[in-house]
């Protein structure tokens, strides 16, 4: 009776073992969903600009300083000088005088990345009231379609998608990097990412990394990919 007993832990035992010498892959976990904004259109870049002078007035209340400059961008793209004169005019609303960079005077510096996907990720993103009408958390990073349109109930999908709340991740996501810094020390730093559409890359992209980026079209009608960046 014994005997029999040891040879199922016996197996056990080879089969845990066989398994770790396997060297399994951790499993690939995702984080649960959130909204992230998708820059489209130059009313956009405003009101981002009307977010980051509110943050950087607050930043300045504390330190007792009323003046600002702001920094020419080491590289100009499109988005850098329009969103810059966003800012300066939200700054001045916010009572800061805009002055030339130089001495004790705190300066706004801006840097922005252009970060390129693979198009084998999930494209998927709900409205509000697709996201309250799901059980628990749809892990996007992880789950299948069949498995997503099994957790949503069909009602809060039908009203978002009637009423344009439905959208598309792309591909192609903007990193935008503002500090605040005075006599080399930073005040204040913050950084946002948003998606952009695909086919505007060029409006946020730096020279030197359009130069790595080309059009390859693909099955999923994804024409951007990038090479070396």
């Amino acid at each position: 009776m014994h005997g029999r007993c040891k040879i199922p832990v016996t197996l056990a035992v080879l089969v845990a073992a066989s398994l770790g010498a396997c060297s399994q892959l951790p499993i690939a976990g995702g984080y649960p969903m959130e909204d992230q904004h998708k820059m489209q259109s130059v009313n956009h870049w405003s009101q981002f600009a009307r977010t980051d002078a509110a943050r950087i007035s607050k930043a300045l209340k504390a330190t007792g300083d009323t003046q600002i400059c702001i920094a020419d961008p080491a590289i100009q793209t499109t988005f850098n000088q329009g969103f810059i004169s966003y800012l300066g005019v939200y700054l001045h609303q916010h009572g800061l005088d805009l002055v030339a960079c130089g001495g004790e005077v705190p300066a706004v510096m801006l840097t922005t990345q252009v970060v390129v996907h693979m198009d084998d990720r999930m494209h998927w993103r709900t409205g509000k009231l697709s996201e309250l009408s799901t059980i628990g958390t749809i892990d996007y990073f992880a789950t299948s379609p069949l498995e997503i349109a099994g957790a949503v109930i069909g009602t809060g999908v039908a009203v978002d998608l009637a009423a344009g709340a439905q959208g598309v991740a792309t591909d192609t996501e903007l990193v935008v990097t503002t500090r605040v810094q005075k006599s080399s020390a930073d005040i204040a730093m913050f950084a946002d990412g948003f998606y952009i559409n695909d086919e505007d890359w060029q409006q946020y992209a730096p020279p030197v990394q359009q130069a790595t980026l080309r059009r390859l079209p693909d099955d999923h009608g994804i024409p951007l990919r990038c090479h070396g960046c």
